[in-house]
Formats: C-alpha cells, sequence, structure tokens
C-alpha cells in the first residue's frame, strides 16, 4: 500500500511560514517564523498539540534560515535566565547578516549551523578572507553590545580557520570533531577544526577518558601534555592509573612520557577557554601546581603504577620495562644509574643459571640497553655505568656503541684490576666528580691500600698515590678544603694543614676578611699568616695583636728592634688609612683611628695629633697633647677649632643661600617634571656620560665630610685636580699635532675635532629625570646632616673649654639660624605647592581633569624625600 499522511491538527496563522525549524535539544515540537519576522513555537503532548506565541525575542529582520534550543540553561553561568534568553535563536537572513535574537553577530556570513553537543556556534563568514568561526554558546548567551563590535573579543570565535572563498557549512558530526563543508564546485569535504579537536580532547580528559582523547590527539597532532596540565593534581591522584590501562600499547606509553615538558600548554599553546573553565576546580587548584618538577611527578607515579599492575599478574612480567627505562631516561636530571641498575637485575633474572654466557650480553639485555641509548647518548650510559662502579654493564654499554675496543678494553681491565677504593677514586677523577673522589682517595688512605704496582694511568694524566699529599693536592686544586676537614676531623696536624691552605686560598682569592678568623682557628697559630691577613683586612687592632706576639719570644737584646719595627709598621698603616679611600667608614672615624694608632704603636704625637686636627676632633687632640705635656700641639688645636669656627660661620651663610636657589629651582623643575608625565608619559632615564657625571657628583657632594666642604686649601686641592685632568688633556690636543693633520689647510685644521666635541656635549632636557635627581643630591648636600651636627656640637663644647664664650654663642647661632631659614624656605615651599594641588583638586571635582593645572595632581617618590629633609639638631645640653 502507498504511504499515506495523516493531519493530526491545523491551526490559523496571521501570515504565511517563512521558515520552520526542530529543536535541537527537544524531541516534541518547532519554532515557526513567519514572512512578517514573529516567532511562534509548535509544541506537541499526550493532552494534545499547541501553538504560541515564543518567548523569544524577534531576529532584527525575517530570515530564511534559523536554528533554536529551546532550553538554554545549560549555557548560562547566571542562576537566574531571563525570560527573553530562555531560548537561543540564531538566523541568517537574505542579505548575509547572522542574527541572535536582536543582536548582529556578524554582518556578512554564507552559512552557520549550531551544534549543540560541542556548544558551538559554527559558521563561515563571507568576503576576501572566508574564515570558518566558532562561537560558544556560553559566551554567546553572555554576550553584551555595549562592548562594541570591534572590542568584543567574543565575536573572534575560537580557534578560527581558514577555508576556501565561497565555501558552505553543511553540517558538524555530533560524536566527531569534523565539520562537513560543500566546496564552490559542489564537492563535499570533511575537515577537522583546531576548535572542535580542543573542545573535544578537552571533554574527554575530564570525563576520564584518556584512551579516546590520546588517539585523537596524536592523530591531529595536539601536545600530549595537555592530558596532564588540564587538571595535574587529579591525573596524579587517579587519573594516571586510568591512562595506563586505556592506552595499553607500549609505544604509546613511550611517546607519551617522551613529550613530557616542564611547564603548563595550558598558559601558552592551549589556553583553557574562560567558556570550559571549572571556576572552583581549574582556577585555584591548577595556580597550586609546580610545574617545574611535573616531568618528575608524572615519572614516578607512572612508574609506581606498571609496577603495581606487573605486580598484580594483569600484565606479563617485563610488558612495561620499556615505558619504566623511558621514565628514568626522561627525568630531570635523568636517572640512568636506576635505568642501568634495572636492565642488569632483568637480566640476572632471565638468565639461565648453567649458562656461562654472560648474562648482560644476552639479546633481551642487549635490546634494553640499545632502546636505552636510543633516549640518552652511548657516551652518557657509559659513564653512568662507570659512576656505579659496575664494569661489567659498562663493557656491555661499550659494546653496543661505537667506542673503540682498543680504548675501552685496556681502562676496564686496569680498574678491574685496581684496589676497590683507588678504582673508584680514578672514575670519580675521570667523571669530574671530584667530592666522591676525595672520599674515595681517603678511604683508600685509610685501608692502605697497595698501590706499588699501579703508580699512574697509562696516559699518565692522573699521578699515582694515595698518601696525604695526594689528598692535599686533589683539595688544593678542586677547593676541597671544607670536605677535608670534615674527613681528617680526627687528625689535629692535618687539620692544620688544611686550615692554613684554606686560608691562603681565600688570600689568593682577596677575601682577607674570611681568611683571618681561618688563620686563627689553626692550632699552633701561624702568626705570620694571620698578620698578612689582618693587614690585608686592615684590622689594624688584631694586627698588633699579633705583632705584640713576636716580643713574648725574643731575646732582650732585640727588644729595641721589635720596637722601631712597631712604630715603622704603625707609620705605614696609618698612612695607608688616610690615604685610602675605598673604606666603609666615615673620615672622621679612620683619622681618629689612625691617630689612635700612632699614639698606642707609633710614638708619633705630631702624626696623631695632626691626624684628629683633620678629623676635627678637637678635645680628643688636646686631651693627647696635654698629656704628654706638649703645648705646641695642644695650641694647634686650639688654633685649628678657632679657625675652624670662623671658616664654619661663613659657611653657613653660603649653604642657606645654595638651599635657597636650589628649592627655588627645584620647585620649578619639579612642576615641569610633572607636566612632561602627564603629557607624554615616564620616559626611561638615559645612561648618558652626562647624567652618570651628574648623579656621581651629587652623592660624593652628600657624602663628604666637613673638613673636606669647609676646608679651603682641601676644597682647592679637589678642584687643582681636577683642572690639571683636563688641562694636560687639553694641551696634548693642542700643542701635539698629529700626522694626519700636518698638512691640511688653516681654513679646515679641526673642524672635524670640533664637531666630535660638539658630538660628546649633550643638552639636558629641561624637567627630565636628570635634572630633578641633580637638584635632590644639591639640596640633600645643602642640609646638615648628624655627622655634621655632630662636629659643630663638639666644636662649641671644646670653644666653652678655651673660655672663648663670645665665639661659641657666635657658632651656635650662626647654625641655628642656618637652619631655621632652610626650614623655613623648605615650609614655604611645602605650603604652596599644598595650596596649588588643593586649587587643582577643585578644579577636578568642578571641571574634570582636563584643566591647565592637572599635572600638579601626579605624585612622584622624590617628593616625600625631598619634603622630610630636616637640618640635624644640635646637643641638646647647648641649648639648655
Amino acid at each position: 500500500p502507498e504511504p499515506k499522511a495523516f493531519v493530526n491538527n491545523s491551526f490559523v496563522l496571521g501570515g504565511r511560514v517563512l521558515r520552520m525549524t526542530r529543536w535541537l535539544d527537544s524531541v516534541g515540537g518547532c519554532l515557526l517564523q513567519l514572512w512578517d519576522g514573529s516567532l511562534f513555537e509548535y509544541e506537541t503532548s499526550e493532552s494534545g498539540s499547541a501553538l504560541l506565541p515564543s518567548e523569544a525575542e524577534p531576529l532584527l529582520e525575517p530570515c530564511p534560515w534559523i536554528a533554536a534550543i529551546k532550553d538554554s540553561s545549560p549555557y548560562s553561568e547566571s542562576s537566574g535566565v531571563d525570560v527573553a534568553r530562555s531560548r537561543l535563536v540564531f538566523g541568517l537572513s537574505s542579505r548575509s547578516r547572522l542574527y541572535f535574537h536582536d543582536l548582529m553577530l556578524a554582518d556578512s556570513a554564507s552559512s552557520f549551523t549550531v551544534s549543540s553537543t560541542h556548544e558551538f556556534l559554527c559558521y563561515i563568514t563571507a568576503g576576501s578572507r572566508c574564515q570558518s568561526r566558532f562561537l560558544s554558546l556560553k559566551q554567546v548567551q553572555e554576550f553584551d553590545p555595549l562592548m562594541g563590535m570591534d572590542q568584543n573579543h567574543v565575536l573572534e570565535g575560537y580557534e578560527p580557520r581558514n577555508v576556501e572563498q565561497g565555501a558552505r557549512v553543511v553540517a558538524v558530526l555530533p560524536r566527531q570533531p569534523q565539520m562537513t563543508l560543500q566546496m564552490p564546485r559542489g564537492n563535499l569535504e570533511g575537515i577537522h577544526p583546531r576548535a572542535l579537536v580542543l573542545r573535544f580532547v578537552m571533554t574527554r580528559i575530564t570525563e576520564g577518558a584518556y584512551g579516546e582523547a590520546f588517539r585523537m590527539m596524536r592523530k591531529h597532532k595536539v601536545d600530549l601534555n595537555l592530558i596532564v596540565d588540564l587538571d595535574p593534581f587529579s591525573f596524579l591522584m587517579t587519573g594516571m592509573a586510568s591512562f595506563t590501562r586505556q592506552v595499553d600499547v607500549v609505544d604509546h606509553l613511550n611517546l607519551f612520557i617522551s613529550n613530557l615538558q616542564n611547564y603548563d600548554v595550558t598558559q601558552s599553546r592551549f589556553p583553557v577557554p574562560p567558556w570550559f573553565r571549572q571556576k572552583t576546580k581549574y582556577d585555584r587548584e591548577h595556580s597550586k601546581f609546580d610545574f617545574t618538577t611535573k616531568v618528575n611527578q608524572v615519572c614516578l607515579k607512572a612508574r609506581k603504577v606498571m609496577q603495581e599492575i606487573e605486580s598484580a599478574k594483569d600484565k606479563p612480567e617485563r610488558y612495561y620495562l620499556l615505558p619504566i627505562l623511558s621514565t628514568f631516561a626522561k627525568e630531570q636530571p635523568p636517572n640512568l644509574e636506576e635505568a642501568l641498575r634495572l636492565i642488569k637485575d632483568d637480566a640476572l633474572k632471565q638468565h639461565p643459571k648453567n649458562s656461562p654466557k654472560n648474562p648482560l650480553f644476552a639479546e633481551a639485555a642487549q635490546h634494553s640497553i640499545q632502546y636505552l641509548a636510543f633516549l640518552a647518548e652511548y657516551e652518557l650510559l657509559f659513564e653512568t655505568s662507570l659512576g656505579i662502579y659496575d664494569f661489567e654493564i659498562a663493557r656491555a654499554v661499550a659494546r653496543n656503541s661505537q667506542m673503540d675496543p682498543k680504548v675501552y678494553l685496556p681502562l676496564l681491565q686496569r680498574l678491574n684490576t685496581l684496589p676497590t677504593f683507588y678504582s673508584r677514586y680514578e672514575v670519580d677523577l675521570r667523571l669530574k666528580r671530584f667530592d666522591k673522589a676525595l672520599r674515595n682517595l681517603y678511604k683508600s688512605y685509610v685501608h692502605a691500600e697497595n698501590l706499588d704496582a699501579f703508580s699512574q694511568t697509562q696516559n699518565g694524566s692522573f699521578s699515582g698515590g694515595n698518601s696525604f699529599e695526594n689528598c692535599m693536592s686533589l683539595i688544593n686544586q678542586h677547593e676541597l678544603h671544607q670536605l677535608g676537614l670534615e674527613l681528617f676531623r680526627d687528625d689535629t696536624e692535618r687539620v692544620r694543614i688544611i686550615l692554613i691552605a684554606l686560608a691562603d686560598s681565600l688570600m689568593k682569592q682577596s677575601r682577607p676578611k674570611m681568611a683571618l678568623p681561618v688563620y686563627l682557628s689553626a692550632s699552633p697559630l701561624d702568626v705570620e699568616g694571620a698578620r698578612r691577613a689582618a693587614k690585608a683586612a686592615r684590622d689594624w687592632r688584631c694586627y698588633f695583636s699579633l705583632l705584640e706576639r713576636d716580643d713574648e719570644t725574643t731575646a732582650a737584646a732585640d727588644k729595641e728592634f721589635l720596637a722601631e719595627k712597631r712604630r715603622q709598621a704603625a707609620r705605614d698603616i696609618a698612612r695607608e688609612m688616610t690615604s685610602s679611600v675605598f673604606s666603609d667608614q666615615s673620615k672622621r672615624q679612620i683619622y681618629s683611628d689612625a691617630a689612635r694608632i700612632l699614639v698606642d704603636y707609633g710614638d708619633d704625637l705630631i702624626g696623631a695629633v695632626d691626624n684628629l686636627v683633620q678629623a676635627e676632633c678637637w678635645s680628643e687632640g688636646h686631651r693627647i697633647a696635654t698629656l704628654y705635656s706638649r703645648q705646641d700641639l695642644a695650641k694647634r688645636c686650639m688654633d685649628g677649632a678657632i679657625a675652624f669656627a670662623h671658616t664654619s660661620i661663613d659657611n653657613f651663610g653660603d649653604r642657606s643661600a645654595e638651599f635657597e636657589n636650589a628649592n627655588r629651582k627645584y620647585d620649578e623643575v619639579l612642576k615641569l617634571r610633572k607636566q612632561n608625565i602627564h603629557s607624554e608619559g615616564p620616559e626611561l632615564v638615559s645612561e648618558a656620560v652626562e647624567t652618570g657625571s651628574l648623579f656621581s657628583a651629587a652623592s660624593t657632594s652628600s657624602n663628604m665630610s666637613l673638613r673636606s666642604s669647609t676646608s679651603t686649601s682641601s676644597t682647592g686641592s679637589g678642584v687643582s685636580s681636577v683642572i690639571s685632568i683636563k688641562s694636560s688633556t687639553t694641551f696634548q690636543m693642542k700643542g701635539i699635532e698629529a700626522p694626519h693633520d700636518r698638512h691640511r689647510s688653516k681654513f679646515n685644521k679641526g673642524k672635524k675635532k670640533k664637531q666630535q666635541k660638539n658630538k660628546r656635549k649633550s643638552k639636558q632636557k629641561p624637567g627630565s629625570e636628570e635634572e630633578l635627581q641633580g637638584l635632590v643630591g644639591l639640596l640633600k648636600t645643602t642640609c646638615p646632616n648628624t655627622e655634621y651636627a655632630d662636629t659643630i656640637s663638639q666644636t662649641i663644647h671644646f670653644l666653652i673649654f678655651l673660655q672663648n664664650l663670645s665665639l661659641a654663642k657666635e657658632l651656635f647661632a650662626a647654625y641655628v639660624r642656618m637652619c631655621s631659614e632652610i626650614d623655613k624656605f623648605r615650609l614655604e615651599r611645602m605650603a604652596s605647592h599644598a595650596k596649588e594641588k588643593a586649587e587643582a583638586e577643585l578644579l577636578t571635582r568642578t571641571q574634570g581633569d582636563q584643566h591647565e593645572l592637572s599635572h600638579l595632581l601626579v605624585d612622584l617618590p622624590v617628593e616625600k624625600e625631598v619634603d622630610e629633609l630636616h637640618c640635624a639638631e644640635l646637643d641638646p645640653t647647648l641649648s639648655e
């Protein structure tokens, strides 16, 4: 009989039907679109059928091609779903515009399809550059049109793919990541877009279907690290066992292990899209995993799982031998020692007991060695086998390599015949494992191994012997002093020799401060070495204490010679201290220490007082002079203090004026700097020569002692040294004529030099960071610090002691006046700046941030540092 169609029900519509499509996620019912664009839903149930207006928002224009999903809740991240978005309706108009309800997703699309299983809206763009794009239904559901068409990354899709112009999408297979396209010639082609493949693979990995995911990734060349990196904690806990059972091919397991890397592919090559992430699982736990040890963790877990499977007899013995070897070779660093031991143990198990053949030369053992050599070089395997002191397996490894038997056979024969510990010592020397070499040489020395027949290796590279001298040679050559002290800790005499060798080594490395306690810890003490270290470390207290030890064992006739030697040493050290610029102490402290040395050990009273005068320590110099009844030296201290007081009074006014000028200039440059940053942004500070000299000058000035900043003679000497360098250079350039300048005319001579000179001069940009930092350094220099104030206080106390009250009061008043003026200039600038900033904030609240004072709202880190500058106070007892 012919098939017949029955009409169960009929409805009267208000217009012609343009398109009718079934729900992609529901069997019963469909969605209808009329020619005017209105949408209706046809519902069927046991009680009957009905045609109702759709809850979905209508499309912007009638679309001949539509697709719809009835329940949108699986694609919404929020708990409540908007009634207008309770349905997902997509449409493609006759003008190639792709719509999602009342939103236009693309203005030029040739075709589209919706895959509810892959959760993608797939469409192909039309135009000169055709692409297949994949929009996640979750992101489309949450799409915000206010972000703009150009700025919204959602519309770019996930992993777009270029296709041939004129191609149209026909369908997307629901159970495979495959898309069917109709090409312009009419033929059908199946492609596997990266978006569908990655979505499919990630879904299978999260579901635990590792076998299916592995096969798909291997087929489409997706990095196998994604299996671990998507959820590393879950994979290590339960996933590795499931993966091993599902991917049951040994070659596939080797491929997976060999591809492991210590990085996270979800952060670089295959970032997990936000619509796929599980917030509580991926974002929180994923960041806690240490990917720098990922390879070692996975190898350890895989090895444990495979051994458990073999122990449970689920697989035959030796089934996972090669993958287990792969885990050893893949670890970082490769654990080849354990791999070789595993090969040897396996060879001994498989070898018949009555067979005279070496078990390591059997076919199974040789196959394992060849596979391990595929993962690592033969040379490395040979050295590793030597490193475990197993010369049989070393021979088996060398047999499969391209090594010359004339080389490795005599070597292995010699190592086999040598005593045990000395043989290991030579192996460690060959492998440059010097710590182990020293330990084995020490054991050979302790066990008194006989080496009469083995004085050296055949090539003569290592000297034979296991004596203490050989140990010391190895210790000194490779700086193994700490290990040597540990090994010979029970032998006092040899411990002393090692300590002195360690101290000598530190002295050669220019580390006298570390060498000194080492010398001092040797028993009996090495006085000469300790004295050299103390002098190099500038520890004069320890040096002279060691120098006094000579007096204890010296005859009475040589006492005078030693006393003169001590005096000469004191003068040399004091001269070296005062002339050295490489010191962490202040100049005042250095001169004070030099004076102390000259008084205590040098018997040089004049030199000591001169140094104290240089250090502005008037009271100490006067005390020492009066102690030895030297009124002339006491008068020198008094005259120096009075001259210093008058010079300081004059200098206070200069400091105040200099601070005022620098403070005013700083305010101007600070505003220019803020204006530049506000308009152009902060530029990189150039490391020009001029900038470097500016910073060094500022830092040098700020760290300069009071003597150099106030004394006319010292300042003059500093300036003269700079001038002499420049003048000598200028004299050489003008006075000595270069050979290539001899035949130049008088009109062009020196033109090139003038151009080069102009090139070297870099013009400083107004309001630059360099200019600002230079002014900050100048402000710090002119503002008195604590050391400056202490010197002034001690000078005032000394003038009071001399009963020169008028000069003491004048010095005190001048310093207080200078401090008050500096604080006044600083506070006025801060008040003015605060007023201008308040005015700028008011303009910002009323007119917005586009006004002429907006740059004043920029805050620079240097402002707080400058605002906190203050003059150090004098001794409180003076004001009281």
